[in-house]
C-alpha cells in the first residue's frame, strides 16, 4: 500500500513478547507504539498513552530552558526522550553541590517537563541566586542555567 494511502491514519502494530519471565514481567512497562504518516506523508514513530492518544516520539534528546526564568516560587523544566532509558534530572548550586534530585528514574520516550518549587531535598527553601540543571538519560548530557529571585 502506498504511503499516500495511509495519510493521516494511525497504523497501530501488535507487539507479542514470548519468553519472558510472567513474575519479572509486570517491572517492565511496555508502551503501545505505532507508526503514523505526517502531512508530508513521512512515517513516524509514536506511542500511545494509558487513555489511547498518541504521543509523537521526539527525533532527539534535547533539554529545554526553565520557565519562567528567573522565577519565584517555582520552575518549569521540559526535556524530551527519543527512547525510553534511566533518566536523572538534578539540580546544583554554583559550587556543583547537588541541591535536588527532581527525576531518577526509568522513563518512556517522548516529553516530559518537571516543576521545581525552590525547596532542597530535605525541603526547605533554597537562597535566591544561580542554579543549573542537569539531564542525564543515556549517552545524553545537557546543563542549562536557571536564577531563583526572591
Amino acid at each position: 500500500m502506498a504511503l499516500q494511502a495511509l495519510q493521516g491514519q494511525a497504523v497501530q502494530l501488535e507487539v507479542k513478547m514470548e519468553g519472558l519471565d510472567k513474575a519479572r514481567s509486570s517491572l517492565i512497562p511496555v508502551p503501545t507504539h505505532v507508526h503514523y504518516i505526517n502531512q508530508d506523508t513521512q512515517l513516524t514513530k509514536g506511542v500511545l498513552d494509558n487513555r489511547g492518544t498518541l504521543i509523537e516520539v521526539p527525533k532527539e534528546f534535547s533539554l529545554a530552558q526553565n520557565y519562567p526564568n528567573p522565577f519565584n516560587p517555582s520552575t518549569v523544566i521540559r526535556y524530551a526522550l527519543p527512547q525510553p532509558g534511566f533518566v536523572t534530572l538534578r539540580v546544583y548550586n554554583v559550587q556543583g553541590q547537588e541541591i535536588m534530585a527532581l527525576v531518577e528514574k526509568e522513563q518512556l520516550a517522548g516529553r516530559c517537563q518537571v516543576q521545581w518549587n525552590g525547596l532542597d531535598r530535605r525541603g526547605a527553601p533554597v537562597a535566591a541566586g544561580l542554579y543549573f540543571y542537569r539531564l542525564e538519560a543515556g549517552e545524553f548530557r545537557a546543563v542549562k542555567r536557571m536564577v531563583l529571585l526572591k
